[in-house]
């Protein structure tokens, strides 16, 4: 499969989310809503509305002033104020986790992918996603991507 001519090339870069990697869910609501049923089956029965506060404390830390990308761990200090503080890492955790098992890899991006590789390119993956560094790592090799030389995140960098 060819898409351009690798040969012009030296670096070659690829959005994650939506690019290299598909999230198996219609909206990312049902990703919190994932989360809130999983808590439930591990006992955490007080766990109440989480798919709403969990989306206004994201809507919350997006507001702040000059804060242009944000991280996971930011939601979760913004929603540990109101609610479930002592279940926060638990839950934090579910939803990394969640995350990881919801993804899936588009098999034709993949396939050019390892034809950048092959032919000695510099491969560069960038998100806008919030989730940690070692999370998004965790993604990419359970959808099979090995190889890029870096990551830019930008909920990292705040940009």
């Amino acid at each position: 499969m060819k898409y351009v001519d690798l040969e012009k090339y030296k670096v070659i870069s690829f959005d994650m989310f939506d690019t290299l990697v598909f999230r198996n869910v219609q909206k990312s609501a049902d990703i919190f809503e994932i989360v809130e049923k999983t808590a439930h089956l591990h006992g955490l029965n007080c766990i109440k509305d989480f798919v709403i506060n969990r989306i206004e404390a994201e809507k919350e830390v997006r507001l702040q002033e000059g804060k242009k990308e944000i991280t996971l761990s930011e939601i979760y200090n913004k929603l540990s104020e109101k609610h479930y503080k002592e279940y926060i890492d638990i839950l934090k955790n579910i939803e990394c986790e969640v995350e990881i098992e919801s993804s899936s890899p588009n098999y034709e991006l993949r396939e050019l992918f390892y034809d950048c590789i092959k032919y000695g390119k510099i491969v560069i993956i960038t998100t806008d996603m919030y989730l940690p560094r070692n999370v998004l790592e965790k993604i990419l090799r359970k959808n099979g991507y090995n190889g890029y030389r870096y990551i830019y995140i930008s909920g990292e960098i705040g940009q």
